[in-house]
């Protein structure tokens, strides 16, 4: 089973704490390439996070409330029929 996970893109302008601040998806949800699964927010800015490839979130790996940094791993997703990783993009593990 091929398996993804979606990470904390780079936020422009993020030089304070970056908290989940809330998960629009849950674990067995089908999730969409491009499809908003959670919120993230700083001291400025709130910013959306879509997933990058269609699958099955499997699991939250950064709850609501976890302080997390560029490149954090957020959620796992197992990936639908013949999706592929997005380009440049490591297997999660277990994969």
């Amino acid at each position: 089973m091929n398996r993804y996970d979606i990470p904390l893109p780079r936020i422009e302008g993020a030089q304070s704490e970056i908290v989940v601040a809330a998960w629009l998806k849950q674990p067995g949800d089908l999730v969409h390439a491009g499809e908003i699964v959670a919120e993230v927010s700083t001291d400025k800015v709130n910013v959306e996070i879509s997933s990058p490839v269609t699958g099955v979130l499997e699991t939250i790996l950064a709850g609501e409330g976890a302080t997390v940094v560029e490149g954090t791993p957020l959620a796992r997703v197992v990936l639908r029929g013949g999706e592929r990783r997005p380009m440049n993009a490591a297997p999660s593990p277990g994969s």
